[in-house]
C-alpha cells in the first residue's frame, strides 16, 4: 500500500543534480527487482543491531521511495515527499537520527507519524555510491521514542557500507555481463565476417600455430574440412613441414610485422593428392591489450588459374614471336635466293624456292588465322554459316594434304553416309587440327583412324592414333587457351591455340569435346554434335 499525500507538511530537498543522481541510480538496475537474500540479510542485521521492529533498504526514485529490502513491514514503496530518507540523503551528518518525530516540526504532521503506522523513531544512513550520488538509505524505525548507542550507530554505518558494496558488485556484474555480451556479439560478427568472406581466412593462435578459425573458402583451398580446427598447422597439414610458409608465418608471430606475398606457390590437398597452387596471401599479426602478438590471421586468394594464364600468355608471346619469325625468315631467304637467280634460266632451284616460299606463306597464314579466330571467339564475334553436308566427304577432303605426303594412312570408318547440319568450314577446321596433331605428336603412328558414330542423341567423331599418348595430369589443360604440353616446345610448339579453338567451335555447335589417352597407348580425341542440330535435315 502507498500512503497518499494530504498536504504540504514535508520539506522537499531534491538535489540540484537530480537528473544525474537518477541516472546513477538506474545504472544499478535495482528498482523493482525481486527480493535478494544478500540485501535481506543486511536488513535483518540492521534491525537486530538497533533493536527496532522495522528496517529498510530504500532507493529514491523521481517521485517515490522504493524498498529493495524490508523487515517488519509489508509496504513496498512510499511517496518521496513523505519520506524521512529524503532528508537523510541531503543531511550533512553521517547518520540522521530522529528520536521522537512527534516533537520534530519537519515530521510531526507526516501521515507516517500521525496515521496508522505511528512512526516515532527513525535512524538512517545515506547510501552514497563511489561517484558521490546519494541513491537511498539504510534505515531503522520504531513506533516509540528511543535512541541509539554509539556502538549501534557505528554498526549501522558499517552495514550501510556493506549495502553499497553489494550494490557496486551488482553493477559490476551487470557491466561484466554487458561487456561479455558485447564481446560475444563482436566475436560472432567477426566469425560471421570470416565465414562469409569471399577470400580464404584462417587464424592461427599461439606459438604452436593452432588453427582457431578457418572459413569454408580456405578449407576448400586446402582440400580439408572443419575437423582440422583445434589442431596445429603441421598436424592438420603435414605437407607444410619443409615449406617456407612456416618460416614466414612464424616470423610474423615473432616480429609482429605484417607480410604480403604475391603468387606464392604452396602445396594443397586435391582429391587425396598433394598438388602445388599459387596464392596471393597476407599474414597479419593479432595483438592483445598489452600489444603482445597472440595469433596470426592468414588471408589467402587462389590465383592459380590467373597465374598460369599469365604465364601461358608470356610463353605465348615468346612462342608467337618465334613461330612467326621462322616462316618469315624462310620466305625472306627464298625471295633472296630467287632474286639472285632471277636472270638465270628457269630451273629446279626456282621450283624449290617457290615451293618453300609458299610453305612459309601458308604457315604464316595459319598462324594469323588462329590469332584472328581467337580474337573473334573472345569477343563473341565468331558466326556460324550452317549448311547440310556429308560428314565423311568433308573429313576425306580435309585429309588430302596428309595423304599426299605418302607416309600416313587415314581411314574413315563408321556411318560414312551421315549428313549433318553445321558450319562445314568450322567443323573441317576441328577435324584438320585433330588429325594434324596426330601427325605431329605421334609421328611414328602411321595409321590414323577417323570414326563416325551416331549414338542416341549425338554424333561422335573420334580421331585415334597409336602414338606415345598423353600424361594424365596434362589432359585437364589441353583445351585451355595458350596451353602447350612440355613435349611440344621442342619441335612442334605452335601457339597453343589449336585445341582451344576446336573447343570453342564445338561449344558454339552445342557439342562436347574431349580426349582419352594413356602413356604408351595412343590418343583418342573426340567431339560430339547434338542430334537435334541436324536430325531434321537427314
Amino acid at each position: 500500500m502507498t500512503i497518499q499525500s494530504t498536504g504540504s507538511y514535508a520539506q522537499k530537498s531534491f538535489q540540484h543534480n537530480e537528473s544525474d543522481r537518477i541516472a546513477a541510480l538506474r545504472s544499478y538496475r535495482i528498482l523493482d527487482t525481486e527480493a535478494e537474500k544478500d540485501f535481506d540479510d543486511l536488513t535483518e542485521l540492521a534491525s537486530v543491531i538497533c533493536q527496532t521492529p522495522i528496517a529498510l533498504i530504500t532507493f529514491m526514485d523521481t517521485e517515490r521511495q522504493w524498498f529493495k529490502s524490508r523487515a517488519g513491514t509489508d509496504e513496498t514503496e512510499n511517496l518521496r515527499e513523505l519520506s524521512f530518507c529524503n532528508h537523510t540523503m541531503t543531511s550533512l551528518q553521517p547518520v540522521m537520527i530522529i528520536e521522537d518525530a512527534t516533537l520534530d516540526e519537519r515530521f510531526s504532521n507526516n501521515p507516517l507519524v500521525t496515521g496508522e503506522h505511528h512512526i516515532t523513531f527513525y535512524a538512517g544512513v545515506s547510501l552514497v555510491n563511489n561517484e558521490g550520488y546519494a541513491l537511498g538509505s539504510l534505515c531503522v524505525l520504531d513506533t516509540k521514542a528511543r535512541s541509539l548507542s554509539k556502538e549501534q550507530i557505528s554498526a549501522l554505518m558499517i552495514v550501510a557500507g556493506f549495502v553499497i558494496e553489494k550494490l557496486e558488485l551488482r553493477r559490476k556484474v551487470y557491466e561484466l555481463e554487458e561487456a561479455n555480451q558485447k564481446l560475444y556479439e563482436s566475436e560472432n560478427r567477426f566469425k560471421n565476417l570470416v565465414k562469409q568472406a569471399p577470400v580464404g581466412i584462417a587464424i592461427y593462435k599461439g606459438p604452436n600455430m593452432v588453427i582457431e578459425q578457418a572459413n569454408e573458402f580456405i578449407l576448400d583451398l586446402w582440400g580439408q574440412n572443419e575437423d582440422i580446427i583445434g589442431k596445429t598447422i603441421l598436424e592438420a597439414r603435414p605437407e607444410l613441414a619443409e615449406h617456407p610458409y612456416m618460416d614466414i608465418i612464424m616470423g610474423v608471430f615473432k616480429t609482429g610485422v605484417e607480410h604480403c606475398g604475391k603468387g606464392i606457390k604452396g602445396p594443397v590437398r586435391h582429391h587425396n593428392q598433394i598438388v602445388e597452387r599459387y596464392f596471393d596471401v597476407i599474414y597479419k599479426p593479432i595483438e592483445n591489450s598489452n600489444n603482445e602478438v597472440i595469433a596470426v590471421m592468414a588471408v589467402a586468394m587462389d590465383v592459380n588459374d590467373k597465374y598460369l594464364l599469365d604465364q601461358r600468355k608470356d610463353d605465348f608471346l615468346s612462342i608467337a614471336s618465334h613461330e612467326l619469325k621462322t616462316p618469315i625468315t624462310g620466305l625472306k631467304l627464298s625471295l633472296q635466293m630467287l632474286n639472285l637467280i632471277k636472270e638465270k634460266p628457269f630451273s629446279p632451284v626456282h621450283i624449290r624456292m617457290i615451293e618453300q616460299a609458299n610453305k612459309s606463306v601458308d604457315k604464316m597464314n595459319d598462324l594469323v588465322d588462329n590469332l584472328l579466330n581467337v580474337k573473334k571467339l573472345s569477343e563473341g564475334e565468331l558466326k556460324l554459316d550452317k549448311t547440310t553436308f556429308v560428314l565423311a566427304e568433308m573429313i576425306n577432303n580435309s585429309c588430302t594434304h596428309i595423304r599426299m605426303e605418302g607416309k600416313y594412312n587415314v581411314s574413315i570408318e563408321g556411318d560414312t553416309d551421315l549428313q549433318i547440319y553445321a558450319d562445314e568450314h568450322r567443323i573441317e577446321q576441328v577435324v584438320a587440327n585433330l588429325i594434324n596433331n596426330a601427325v605431329k605428336y605421334a609421328p611414328h603412328s602411321l595409321d590414323i583412324y577417323v570414326i563416325i558414330e551416331r549414338k542416341h542423341s549425338a554424333v561422335r567423331i573420334s580421331i585415334k592414333d597409336n602414338g606415345p599418348g598423353i600424361a594424365k595430369n596434362k589432359i585437364p589443360y589441353l583445351f585451355d587457351r595458350y596451353y602447350q604440353a612440355e613435349d611440344s616446345k621442342a619441335s612442334y610448339a605452335g601457339l597453343g591455340l589449336g585445341l582451344y579453338i576446336c573447343w570453342e567451335i564445338v561449344r558454339k555447335h552445342n557439342g562436347n569435346i574431349g580426349v582419352e589417352s594413356e602413356i604408351g597407348k595412343g590418343c583418342n580425341f573426340w567431339f560430339t554434335l547434338p542430334i537435334e542440330i541436324y536430325d531434321n535435315f537427314n
